[in-house]
């Protein structure tokens, strides 16, 4: 178990909530090219933690629409992204 991991078990957060840059350490993203939650390295600017995010109603529906429908395209190819939700967050 890293140190980010130890924190969050402990209760504590951290520096897991919030967005990162592309190089930090915290970072997850989906590498497996075959998964609609891949992003190309090149592209890869700053990651979104899942834990917390928010907005008006209507684009919480779209947010969680397009992600549901992301992961529903990876399940229908036998595809879990590395970080599940979180993972189609980013794309």
């Amino acid at each position: 178990m890293g140190p980010h991991e130890r924190e969050w078990a402990r209760g504590n957060p951290g520096e897991f909530w919030g967005a990162f840059p592309a190089c930090h350490p915290a970072m997850n993203y989906e590498n497996n090219p075959a998964s609609a939650a891949y992003i190309p390295v090149p592209e890869r600017r700053r990651y979104y933690r899942g834990g917390l995010f928010g907005g008006t109603t209507a684009k919480m529906v779209e947010a969680c629409s397009a992600i549901a429908d992301s992961m529903d395209i990876d399940a229908a190819n036998g595809i879990v992204a590395i970080v599940q939700d979180e993972s189609h967050v980013n794309r």
